[in-house]
Parts: C-alpha cells; structure tokens; sequence
C-alpha cells in the first residue's frame, strides 16, 4: 500500500501505520527512508506500507522530501514517470494533491526540462494546471495499475483569528471554508470521469471542514527560530499549519457509520474511511452477498472471501517453512503438559518448521488481528477431549503473541471445572474449551479425575442436553470426538441415568455408539444454533503413531525418539478406522445446519515426529523398568506445541474466512 503526495497524506500514512503496528511485535516491524520514499514493513506478514513525497505528483522544484519550502513553484508538464517509475508493483495507490497548488496566482508550467539553459515557462489558472496533473495520474493509472482555514471570521470567531486555542469543531452542517476550491472539486469529477481504471474518491473534505479543532497549530516542531513578534502572537505561529487535506468520496455506508463521530485524531479517521472505502466497496458487497452460502443458500458467517472450489485444502503435503512455528513455546504462559515438550527435555525443532501446503492453492496466512477482532464481543468454543484441549491451547497462543503484553490483566485465563475460558480484554473476546469427552454424558466427564479403563466407560444415550447447556451462547464451536471410543471393544450405553439404583446397560457396536453421540451433537447444534450468525466445525479424528511396523520401522517400537515424518503419500494407519469416518459423513449430510468438517486425519498421519513423545509432566512415578525402555512410556496420542496443532487451526481460520 503506497500514500502518494504531501505533508498531510504523510499523515494519512503515519495514521495508517500507528492504527497497525500497535499488534505486531517490535521485531517483526521497520521502518526504512531512503531519499523520497519511507517503507513501513510487517515482517510477518510480508507487507509494506509505504509514503512517497512528491506534492504535485509531476515533477517539481519542490521535490526534496526534506527541503522543500519555495514559494516560486515551478510544474513540468507530461512529467509523471518521474516519480510513477517508484510506484510500480504497488497494489493500493492512495493519491493526495490539492495544498500546493493553492497560490492564489497563475500557475508556472515548464514545458521542457529543468536541466534546459533556457527554460520555457507558461503561466496558466491554477485550475488548468491542477487538470494537467489530474489527466496525468489518470493516465499513469490506466497504464500500470490492474483494474485550509485562514480566517477565524470564516466560521464566526474573531476577524483575525484561526485554528490556534480551537478546541470545539464547527456546527455549522453547511460551513465550507473558503480555502476548499469547489472548481478544483469540480476538476476532480470531470476528470475522473473519464478514467477507464475505477478511482475511488475518498470524499474528506466536508466531514473535515468542521474539525477547526483538531489541528496540528502551535504544537509542532518549528524548523525555523520565531520572531518576538510570532512569539507574541500566536496566531501567526499557527498560520502556516492549518491546512486540510483534500482527500476524496466515501461510500453512503461508510459515511453512515461516520457520521456524529466525534474523535479529536482527524488522520486516524482518514484511515478509517481508507479501510472501510475497499471493505465496503458497493461492488465488493454485491461479490460478498453473491458467495459464501450454504447448499440452502444462506450466507455463511463470518466469511470475508470465498476459496477456490476445486482446491481441497486437506489433500497437499508437508513442506519446510522457516516462517514457523507462528509462536515460541515460551511466548505461551498458558502452555500445560502434555504439550510443552521442550520444557520437559526435547531439544529437537524441526517438527516445528513444517507447513501444510495443499495441491492445487495455497492457505492463507493466520491473520491473528483478523480473528481477534472477528471475535470482538464473542465467544469462540472447543468442545471434546485432551486433543481438542490441545487445539484450544494453540488457538490461544496464536492470537495472545499479538495482543500487547504492557497490561498483564488484558489477558487472563479462568477455570471452573470442565470450562476454560481464555479472555482478550480489550476485545471482548472469549476462547473456551468445554471437558465433554464423549459429547454425551459419561463416566468420564470429570476433567481432572477421568482415568476409566476401557471395558469400563458407559456413555448415556440421548444425554447431549448434560452438556449442551453450557455451550449455548457461543458463536463459533469446535466439536471433536475419537480417541476414547478407540476401546477395541463393544461400548456401553446407559439407557436411564446414572443416579438409577439398577442401572439398564447395552452393549452395542463402537459404530452404533458414535452414530448415537454425532446424532445427539447435530439435534443439539440445529435446535441452539442460528447458520445465519454462527458456526460450527467438527475436528476429525487425530491418529496415533503406537506401532512403528506399519510404517517401516522396527516391531517394538512406536513414536518414540521419531524425528522425521512418514513419506508414503498413501499411508494411513489402523488406528484410525474408516467405518467411523463414514458415519461422520453419513451423519452430517443429513443436518439442517451446514458443518464444516476439518479433515486433519490424513495429513496428520504423516507426523509421527510431532508427539509429545516422553517430554511430558509423568503423573506417575516410573518404574526402572520404564526408565529402562523409554518406548513403554511414551505418548504417541498427544502433540507438541507450537507443531501440527497450529496447522489445524490454520485450516479452521482458513475455513472460517474462506470458505
């Protein structure tokens, strides 16, 4: 994004870059000058925000970004290459020209070279000359780009007044000061009618007309020693400072928004109407309402793009990316066991640098100021077992690394029994995880004390409300549901409640018994959830790397000590059974309510280097004869953090925006 022009589009670029920079951390940002142009760079992100001073836009005697005071202002004509050769490759040009030219004279045109013994200078109205720069730009335009208040008594106040000690803005609906040329306005539109590349007119000139009050005036570095009698008279201080930008038209939406608001920070709003003119760009709305639906045709919240449909972002491969991980495990306070590994001895990193890329497009980069404001006064929930906690934890570190550290209360984490609740202070924002390993209530719903062997869990049937009651309210949740129905074994089903004194139990097909908790979850979702405000996803199922044979490696042994992934494109382990898959799709192409399913199963099929492994918190002591085979004791169900957790939620905000 380049700002091209004056003292005052600097502005609107410094503006710009201070609304931003506040969410990125200080080493990932810069600031360069060099000559004419200042460079603004999120490193992050790959992005630069960029001013370029030229104030005619042409050509001029006054093109010294730093000495630049001449009062016999010289134009050369057909000159917008010049400066235009810099502005190549930019994607959104912000133009601003108008305080220079306004001499109250004729203009001075050179119509050769400023390198020319003889010069040939014609002197034309102001406005023929301002027409000649707006014809050029235009014309630069269509061929790179892809498609002042002097007197007080003006408003009232004292005959020789103006801006200086103002700290109310004018009432008056109907003021225009004198110093806005409405036949350099009328420039503007002939001209940019013309133009076969759309220019977007950021319309300022009316709303900041009434701002008298929120000049620079007096409070300004002075570059030059003033006078006793400047000192004695402020108002000739101020003089020279109180100018507005001519910036130009906001769309009647935008301008709605705007309207009655009262902020001192003339510039931080100029970035505003820049910010919300590309959002809210009438053709840019009619693309949005005519995407992103449901197969019924509802608009799918939250979406701001639409992905491409022949593109599966789940079939791809694992490619080395020294941009990750996205956090370090010790930028993360909140980080528990079993997913800080290198605090509990793993030195090993590589698992960390890996990065989803699908075949045929590519993600888009987790935008953690994106989600924290999408989740502005709302509440983001993960509901299911420890894997999905997992996911919850590394939702959470991707967005608190951006969320400024200077107020340790801005962030906070409460538990209360199975809830969790991450809070963003200054957003408003909820992240939560709800302990429901089953979904449906279970013998194992206490969320510190859960440990029931296999031959032992009983879930009760049709039970979803148990839990359900604490879910409602939310905007987004994050289903998940597996690895505690893996038994191997026929699954017991409640048929009455818990508290029943004889208790009517079945056993049934682990099959039977998941289709019983994925009908229970989608009644639950279409009955409390609106699809026309809210969202749902479901996590698939996360594999385990338990028996080293199935890839090729030795019989006894599992994720342990495993630092490389599998690469065979068409592996695809026991653990994770394809019947249960099936009734997932079976079950959610029956729903009302359109859930996104987040298939991580095979992608993460390939990781069994990402493990928590042995770098863990051992609830137990171990044995010797566990210190004696490290392999007996690892944990091949769970995930380091940061590592492949943060790829899922990379899909999810993929899905999420970009549907």
């Amino acid at each position: 994004m380049m700002f091209v022009g004056d003292s005052l589009n600097r502005g609107q670029f410094v503006s710009m870059f201070c609304l931003l920079h506040k969410i990125i951390p200080d080493h990932a940002k810069s600031m360069t000058v060099n000559g004419s142009i200042r460079v603004f760079t999120a490193k992050d992100y790959n992005a630069t925000i960029e001013f370029y001073w030229v104030p005619f836009l042409l050509e001029s005697n006054s093109v010294g970004a730093i000495v630049h005071k001449i009062s016999d202002r010289l134009v050369r004509k057909g000159s917008i290459n010049k400066h235009g050769e810099h502005w190549k490759g930019v994607d959104i040009m912000v133009f601003n020209t108008y305080l220079w030219w306004m001499t109250g004279l004729k203009f001075n045109i050179l119509r050769g070279n400023f390198d020319d013994e003889d010069k040939d200078i014609a002197e034309v109205p102001k406005e023929e000359a301002f027409r000649m720069a707006m014809k050029s730009m235009l014309w630069w335009v269509n061929k790179n780009m892809i498609p002042t208040r002097q007197e007080a008594i003006e408003w009232g106040g004292g005959g020789k007044g103006n801006c200086y000690n103002q700290t109310d803005m004018i009432d008056d609906a109907n003021y225009w000061g004198s110093d806005c040329r409405k036949n350099v306005m009328s420039v503007i539109g002939e001209v940019f009618r013309k133009s076969r590349y759309p220019i977007t007119l950021l319309n300022i000139t009316q709303m900041s007309s009434y701002r008298k009050d929120a000049h620079t005036s007096i409070y300004k570095k002075q570059w030059n020693p003033l006078t006793p009698e400047q000192l004695a008279d402020p108002f000739k201080m101020g003089k020279k400072d109180m100018v507005i930008a001519l910036k130009l038209a906001l769309p009647s939406s935008a301008a709605l928004l705007l309207k009655g608001f009262r902020s001192p920070y003339f510039f931080t709003i100029t970035a505003l109407i820049l910010f919300m003119t590309i959002l809210y760009n009438e053709d840019y709305r009619a693309y949005l309402r005519s995407s992103w639906t449901t197969k019924k045709g509802e608009k799918l919240a939250f979406a701001v793009g639409e992905a491409d449909s022949s593109c599966d972002v789940f079939s791809g491969r694992w490619v080395w990316d020294d941009h990750h991980p996205l956090y370090e495990e010790a930028e993360c306070p909140f980080l528990s066991s079993p997913n800080v590994c290198q605090l509990h001895g793993r030195t090993d990193t590589d698992y960390q640098h890996w990065r989803w890329q699908p075949q045929a497009c590519s993600l888009p980069s987790f935008n953690a100021s994106l989600m924290l404001d999408t989740l502005r006064g709302k509440r983001m929930m993960f509901v299911g077992d420890s894997l999905t906690l997992g996911q919850f934890y590394s939702m959470v570190c991707l967005v608190q690394k951006f969320i400024p550290s200077n107020n340790a209360k801005s962030i906070t984490m409460e538990m209360n029994r199975s809830l969790k609740v991450f809070t963003a202070k200054d957003y408003n924002a909820r992240i939560e995880f709800y302990w429901a390993p089953f979904l449906l209530e279970s013998n194992a719903d206490n969320p510190k004390i859960h440990r029931v062997k296999q031959s032992d869990r009983v879930v009760r049937k049709d039970s979803i409300n148990m839990h359900g009651d604490h879910w409602k309210g939310a905007d987004i949740m994050v289903f998940s549901t597996y690895i505690w129905w893996r038994t191997g074994l026929k699954f017991k089903i409640l048929q009455g409640t818990f508290d029943d004194e004889n208790n009517d139990i079945a056993e049934v097909a682990t099959e039977e018994a998941y289709r019983m908790a994925m009908k229970g979850m989608l009644r639950w979702v279409n009955k409390n959830m609106d699809p026309n405000k809210t969202r749902v996803f479901f996590t698939s199922m996360s594999p385990v790397h338990e028996s080293a044979i199935e890839w090729g490696g030795d019989e006894k042994g599992n994720c342990y000590n495993q630092t490389v992934m599998i690469d065979d494109a068409n592996y695809w382990g026991s653990d994770c059974k394809k019947n249960v898959m099936a009734v997932i799709e079976e079950e959610f192409r029956k729903s009302r309510y359109p859930i996104t399913l987040l298939n991580i199963t095979q992608m993460s099929s390939y990781r069994k280097d990402a493990h928590t492994s042995i770098h863990k918190k051992q609830w137990d002591p171990l044995t010797p004869e566990q210190l004696a085979n490290p392999v007996s004791y690892a944990d091949c169900v769970h995930w380091c953090l940061p590592g492949l957790q943060d790829t899922w939620n990379e899909l999810l905000f993929a899905k999420l925006f970009y549907p």
